[in-house]
């Protein structure tokens, strides 16, 4: 199966209550996105806009300095016993499955089955499943690093009311608790005692039965990531924070460019706060609304213009939907059958 059609078939084999209820948040979304519009002025956003003009390139140039740290980042994830993959396939392998992730509205995870598709030829299904479910972990967890420490930033710095940094750290907390038990899991194997569990309560018996010593055997692969090269993994969170901080200067550099600058601390609350918004609301599908009118809503609280919050937000949506594209040409390299020359078809 070609890669276009292997993601294609993220899409098909959901369910349709799900189809449903991605059909209603981003109408929901989009209802948001029109009414925070009308409410500021679009004449007013349009002019946001009209400052930086082409200067928006520059902006969705500047990503590929936290493209290639997520890249890296994701590179440590990959286990010990496996060989070892050129950097350059990494990188397109990983924005192949982001551009899935970000068009298909699957709440971020519908490009990872891919990863560990065009992985396989070189170090195996399992192995490449277990390096895209690591790497997975460590982009949340340096997530949620970056989020608490804007977040104690911003509770330090700004005037922001009590009812919103409770709502923001008891979100923060939740993800937390999350966190925590996926590490656990991951440590001590989630993947097989989930499918007893689900073979016992006689739910997918006949498709996961089978299955079952597979999956044992993928999860002995997450522990032995983890167990067996823990000063990897703390590489891979590491780098990943430098990624998701990324964010914070192409915010420092689009304020400036806006005829507004502020401090690098003030960016940086910026874009810690955005991510909290966008974690809370990731079942969004392509954070339809929730982008715009949450720059508009930080951007206020910090004593910005929400007019300007918003353009930002666009801004950044324009640069997503051309790295989006820049995935899809990635994955339109890989050839059908995903074989290269002198690269292991084990699995």
């Amino acid at each position: 199966m070609s890669p276009f059609r292997e993601a294609s078939a993220v899409s098909a084999r959901r369910p349709t209550g799900m189809k449903k209820s991605n059909l209603l948040l981003a109408a929901l979304g989009l209802a948001v996105f029109f009414f925070t519009a009308s409410q500021l002025g679009w004449q007013s956003i349009w002019e946001q806009l009209r400052r930086i003009g082409w200067a928006i390139l520059l902006v969705a140039a500047m990503r590929t300095g936290s493209q290639l740290l997520f890249a890296l980042a994701w590179a440590w994830t990959i286990p010990a016993s496996a060989r070892r993959v050129p950097f350059f396939d990494l990188f397109r392998i990983r924005l192949a499955g982001e551009a899935i992730n970000y068009l298909i509205p699957s709440g971020t995870f519908g490009g990872e089955p891919l990863k560990a598709k065009l992985l396989s030829p070189s170090i195996g299904l399992a192995n490449g499943l277990a390096c895209v479910a690591v790497g997975k972990f460590s982009q949340i967890l340096a997530q949620l690093v970056v989020m608490v420490a804007g977040g104690l930033f911003a509770s330090f710095t700004l005037s922001v009311p009590s009812d919103v940094k409770a709502a923001m750290f008891a979100a923060l907390a939740v993800i937390g608790v999350g966190l925590g038990a996926i590490y656990v899991g991951q440590r001590r194997g989630m993947f097989g005692w989930l499918a007893q569990h689900l073979v016992r309560l006689r739910v997918g018996g006949r498709f996961i039965e089978p299955r079952i010593e597979k999956l044992r055997k993928l999860d002995l692969i997450i522990s032995e990531i983890h167990t067996g090269q823990p000063g990897k993994f703390a590489a891979s969170v590491a780098f990943n924070a430098l990624g998701w901080l990324g964010g914070a200067v192409e915010v420092f550099v689009v304020l400036w460019l806006l005829g507004t600058p502020r401090s690098a601390g003030t960016a940086f609350v910026i874009e810690a706060m955005s991510l909290i918004i966008s974690a809370a609301l990731f079942l969004v599908p392509w954070q339809a609304g929730t982008q715009e009118a949450g720059k508009a809503l930080i951007f206020g609280l910090c004593g910005l213009s929400p007019a300007s919050g918003f353009a930002v937000g666009l801004i950044q949506r324009l640069r997503d939907m051309i790295w989006a594209g820049i995935g899809l040409l990635c994955l339109a390299t890989f050839r059908d059958d995903d074989s290269r020359p002198g690269v292991s078809s084990k699995s």
